[in-house]
């Protein structure tokens, strides 16, 4: 008899919908994926017939199709080919890659000849760091930037380049559904099933010094099938490149008046990218083929975007916190990481995150960090008084 169904063989496939329970017009199977998870159910109905001479509660009539998928991903240098579907139906748009011709720039602002600036830039010192920044505002071809370069100390700034790829907040957008392969690689003692109608609930993007720095995905469908998905195979490629978790700059500062950065010694981050995904339900047939759907979900709806806090747990505790937490001030809170290995010298390879406006949203508390008093910090993201270039709550950013 065959004994199988390791749980560490872990196989998925991902196809965005044209609408949904559509067969996608391709699939992406994800490389590095950790810790799958997968639901297939159905609702069990009350049956309260008298079948014999005693009253059954339950028969055998089942309901509605629900399914549930989730896993997690270590941050790597293809997560855009691999994840890039996902990452723009959770955020809302996708800002497409444009050049700039650097023409000059200083500690506060940029100065370019032609193309245009994306809500996040990349800046190469001369002595060959690389600082990411966001704008505040453009005039003409000059930049000025929100966070302010370190100070230059006689060097000049080199260079200048936008996002290879930006993700965007958009609220006027629709959410992308996805159709979900997943099985344990064909072994003959496991269930696999194709999932449909998904749509991402999280998109977590976690920092934890423990780890890996890692986006966690959760998706809910509306229907399923029982069999093997024939879009399912190895991985699409190596996994390269992967992030360093603890090699992360935390800004939260003040960008109306821009100042040069000042880091937070920050231990842990966390933030959810993905909007409130509210499902509609309606009762409808397939007229094409008149299948009885699995499901009377019919479409998503995008509610409000980062409906949950962002967290930091920082390594030093500061009452000026409490006092920012009574004046409820906004800040704008940027995170960069950096692509390498211990030791070695950072490259342009960097993920950016930046958020406008975030207001403190609970009181700061103390915590324990190793015997160190430390101090976590729960942040709101807000849309009040947002200006141009900044209208849109959040964005995400990678650069190579």
């Amino acid at each position: 008899m065959s004994q199988g169904a390791l749980t560490r063989i872990q196989r998925v496939a991902i196809g965005k919908e044209a609408t949904i329970y559509t067969t996608p017009a391709s699939f992406t199977k994800p490389r590095g994926i950790e810790g799958t998870s997968m639901t297939a159910g159905r609702e069990a109905l009350a049956d309260n017939r008298q079948l014999t001479s005693r009253k059954a509660q339950h028969a055998a009539h089942v309901g509605q199709k629900s399914f549930a998928f989730g896993m997690t991903i270590p941050m790597h240098d293809d997560i855009v080919a691999d994840m890039g579907d996902v990452l723009e139906g959770a955020l809302g748009s996708k800002v497409a890659a444009s050049s700039l011709t650097f023409v000059s720039g200083n500690q506060s602002s940029i100065t370019i000849s032609a193309g245009t600036f994306d809500p996040l830039i990349i800046i190469s010192l001369s002595d060959g760091s690389k600082h990411v920044r966001p704008v505040k505002s453009v005039a003409a071809n000059v930049a000025t930037l929100a966070i302010q370069l370190p100070a230059l100390g006689g060097r000049t700034v080199t260079g200048v380049a936008n996002a290879l790829a930006c993700y965007k907040h958009d609220p006027s957008a629709d959410i992308f559904t996805f159709q979900i392969q997943s099985d344990r690689d064909q072994e003959p003692d496991q269930v696999p099933y194709v999932g449909k109608g998904c749509a991402p609930l999280s998109v977590g993007l976690s920092l934890d010094l423990t780890q890996r720095l890692g986006l966690s995905f959760s998706f809910e469908g509306g229907d399923w099938e029982q069999a093997v998905g024939a879009d399912l195979g190895d991985p699409d490629g190596a996994l390269t490149g992967q992030y360093l978790g603890y090699a992360c700059e935390v800004f939260v500062q003040d960008i109306g008046t821009p100042a040069a950065g000042t880091q937070l010694d920050a231990q842990t981050v966390g933030l959810d990218l993905a909007p409130q995904t509210i499902g509609r339900r309606a009762t409808r047939i397939n007229t094409s083929d008149l299948n009885v759907p699995g499901s009377a979900l019919v479409g998503w709806k995008r509610g409000l975007q980062f409906p949950n806090q962002v967290t930091l747990t920082l390594t030093k505790a500061d009452t000026t916190w409490i006092a920012e937490r009574d004046a409820r001030s906004p800040f704008g809170m940027l995170l960069v990481f950096s692509k390498g290995t211990p030791g070695s010298v950072p490259g342009l390879e960097k993920i950016g995150v930046f958020l406008p406006r975030v207001v403190l949203d609970s009181e700061p508390t103390l915590t324990d960090i190793d015997g160190i008093e430390g101090q976590q910090l729960a942040f709101r993201v807000e849309e009040e008084a947002l200006a141009a270039p900044y209208l849109y709550q959040g964005c995400l950013s990678f650069f190579g």
